[in-house]
């Protein structure tokens, strides 16, 4: 139960917005790769945080997979 209309667009408005921005964190961390002068340790910073960003939850095992997909080859 919502007790007023603007209480009820606010909420609205919170859960489509939070879900745009899952998903567009989701798109970026499918995108996201290594930089050729990128050092290892940003690469894995900014992995991380977009992993957050996408889903809070993320198990560990998805994390590495992002993680190893993304890296450059040496």
């Amino acid at each position: 139960f919502v007790p007023s209309w603007s209480l009820f667009v606010q909420k609205l408005l919170d859960t489509f917005e939070s879900s745009s921005k899952a998903d567009i964190a989701f798109n970026r961390l499918r995108q996201y790769q290594q930089s050729l002068h990128q050092d290892v340790r940003q690469y894995y910073f900014e992995l991380m945080k977009l992993c957050k960003e996408a889903n809070p939850l993320m198990d560990e095992s998805s994390k590495l997979q992002y993680l190893k997909d993304g890296l450059k080859s040496s």
